[in-house]
């Protein structure tokens, strides 16, 4: 992992652009344990709802069931084969960051109580390998 994202300390040039999202998800969006793509090196969620009233909406890291598994990034999983260990608070002035590994799970488990006019607001910024 750092002679793929630091090489420019190793000799080789870096090459990455960032790509920033805002994201509108709305009561009974869901998406099951991934990693995300294979070029993205990291992301940042920054949260942006009116109150605390939705907390429990965040963003939930996993740990797969299953010893050594991992994914280059693509498939969304099934939760049951994945063990919850953190969800991100969905509260006003929040975040949540991560690396992206072949062992980083992350997902969310279905959004309830979402004002349908509203939404579940977030920026994503995501840096990715050229």
């Amino acid at each position: 992992w750092v002679k793929r994202y630091l090489g420019s300390y190793l000799g080789q040039p870096l090459n990455f652009y960032t790509r920033i999202q805002l994201i509108r998800d709305f009561t009974g969006f869901a998406i099951g344990p991934h990693s995300d793509h294979f070029k993205k090196v990291a992301v940042l969620l920054l949260y942006l709802p009116e109150s605390a009233d939705n907390a429990a909406s965040g963003t939930s890291i996993y740990v797969p069931k299953k010893a050594g598994f991992t994914c280059e990034g693509g498939p969304h999983y099934e939760s049951k084969n994945f063990d919850e260990v953190f969800t991100a608070p969905y509260l006003p002035n929040s975040a949540l960051g991560f690396l992206k590994t072949n062992n980083s799970f992350h997902g969310a488990e279905p959004v309830s109580g979402i004002d349908a006019r509203k939404g579940r607001n977030l920026i994503q910024c995501s840096l990715i390998e050229a």
